[in-house]
């Protein structure tokens, strides 16, 4: 009875690709703020490089499938002759031309028609087995068929189909894809034609599906934001406040979606985000307090004035800090809503397009932080360094008295070792929520993330934190989850109804 029930809502063969799916989610996205967690700790002012790195790794694995390499064009005859042969080779019954150009197509099948009589005649005066064959040709639209007989006695019938498409890029692998964009000259992308050096100029981006200009907002609020986000650690902000603020971002969602976008909400939406904004409250709440615990012990030395200026001067920095968590709130919530334009018009199975070119196109304005990137790079090899290989001085490979010959050694600066994790990890957990995203509804991602977020909060104050936090902390924490988790739960009644 169990089994009956259960089977409907549990599809065991999904369960590995769920899995794999949550692993790469909770692995990578909360190694991810483990690795960011020990380089802010160490390398507080580090922001800008950090963005970069981070910015510039995203661009170049995602370049990989926004790039294609022109074909090399032949001529059309030869192109037709190639076409014939593989059919004749395939011993096929029935050839199916598909083609958008309707004039084009035809024409190409009918040159196909002379060509396979030809490569059949061809291949009885080599093989007598072969007998002779008649093709008569059918055009329906832009679907062309040639049928013909079977090329061999006791042969089962075969499909051989051929696309003709106007663009150099392969979206589609049948038997053989050509492009026909320039008629006279087609080119093979399925078989490709080996036997061609690497060119690299060869190399082109791939039609975007949105208009660059589309870009140019989201690329700026992008990167403002993520250079504020990493800013932010230089102000003494710990990442427990960091995960929790960035959490409130439902707030200002709220808020611009009833400003801009005329958005309605329920009462379980408006009570829940009236719950993160008290959890966040708490949460910031949490730090001030902890500094004030530790700005409260007696003083001895008589340095009463000195240390209550220290103190202000601290909590002048975290307010700061606040500050810039806050903007980049505001900013995030801006760019959700010109995300949402953008993707409600042009579809959003783009997003692999639109995280290449968000990354890629940013990349020259961290030309602007020039300077500020040169300095925290001085500050990293200036640091402390990492042999990586090697021995010391003092180790050498000749026992000659005269002529001692170190062993080569390799230093780096200790931060590029968290660096590389956090970049690698950051790939794997964008990897898994957009493979998360495109397998379930918004509801399930938002839960998941939600937990997720409540994970690496755990491990930022219960693994690497000084102390196990305070109420307010936890309080805040559990404010913010259930609230987050209202919301998401409060929206689904409209999202069903218009569905």
């Amino acid at each position: 009875m169990f089994a009956a029930i259960s089977a409907p809502f549990i599809n065991w063969d999904a369960l590995p690709e769920l899995l794999t799916t949550l692993s790469l989610i909770f692995g990578g996205c909360c190694s991810n703020a483990l690795t960011l967690e020990i380089i802010t700790s160490q390398y507080a002012a580090t922001g800008t490089l950090l963005t970069f790195a981070q910015f510039l790794a995203v661009a170049v694995v995602g370049l990989r499938k926004q790039l294609f390499v022109l074909p090399y064009r032949i001529s059309r005859q030869e192109g037709v002759q190639r076409v014939a042969k593989m059919i004749v080779c395939a011993k096929a019954n029935f050839i199916s031309v598909y083609g958008s150009h309707e004039r084009i197509s035809e024409e190409f099948v009918q040159e196909l028609s002379s060509a396979i009589e030809g490569a059949i005649t061809e291949s009885i005066e080599q093989d007598p087995e072969y007998e002779n064959r008649s093709i008569s040709f059918i055009a329906t639209g832009k679907h062309f068929n040639i049928v013909r007989d079977s090329c061999q006695k006791g042969d089962l019938p075969s499909c051989f189909n051929v696309l003709l498409q106007t663009e150099p890029v392969l979206f589609h692998r049948l038997d053989a894809v050509i492009d026909i964009s320039a008629p006279e000259y087609p080119a093979f992308l399925y078989p490709r034609s080996f036997g061609h050096f690497f060119n690299p100029l060869r190399y082109r981006l791939k039609r975007r599906k949105i208009p660059i200009s589309r870009y140019i907002v989201q690329v700026l609020l992008f990167l403002l934001i993520s250079l504020l986000n990493n800013a932010a650690f230089a102000y003494h902000v710990p990442m427990a406040v960091h995960i929790i603020f960035r959490s409130g971002g439902l707030v200002v969602n709220m808020l611009l979606g009833w400003a801009f976008e005329k958005r309605r909400y329920s009462r379980l939406q408006v009570g829940s985000v009236v719950l993160v904004t008290l959890g966040v409250i708490l949460t910031t709440l949490s730090s001030t307090q902890a500094k004030s615990r530790t700005s409260a012990r007696p003083f001895t030395d008589g340095n009463d004035y000195s240390s209550s200026v220290a103190a202000s001067t601290s909590y002048g920095k975290y307010a700061v800090g606040i500050l810039i968590l806050t903007l980049a709130l505001v900013l995030s919530g801006a760019l959700g809503i010109a995300q949402d334009r953008t993707l409600e018009r042009y579809g959003r199975g783009n997003w692999e397009e639109a995280m290449f070119y968000l990354h890629a196109l940013a990349l020259p304005l961290f030309g602007f932080t020039w300077p500020g990137l040169v300095a925290q790079l001085r500050a990293v090899h200036n640091g402390p360094q990492l042999l990586l290989f090697g021995g010391t001085t003092s180790n050498t490979l000749s026992p000659l008295p005269y002529l001692q010959i170190r062993s080569p050694s390799l230093w780096i600066p200790s931060f590029y070792i968290p660096l590389a994790l956090n970049v690698f990890t950051q790939l794997i957990c964008v990897a898994g929520v957009n493979r998360l995203t495109s397998r379930v509804n918004s509801l399930t991602v938002s839960l998941v993330l939600v937990v997720r977020k409540a994970v690496s909060l755990g491990i930022s104050v219960l693994l690497l934190g000084s102390s196990r936090g305070n109420t307010y902390l936890w309080t805040g924490a559990a404010a913010v989850l259930i609230g987050t988790i209202g919301y998401t739960l409060g929206s689904t009644p409209k999202r069903l109804k218009d569905e």
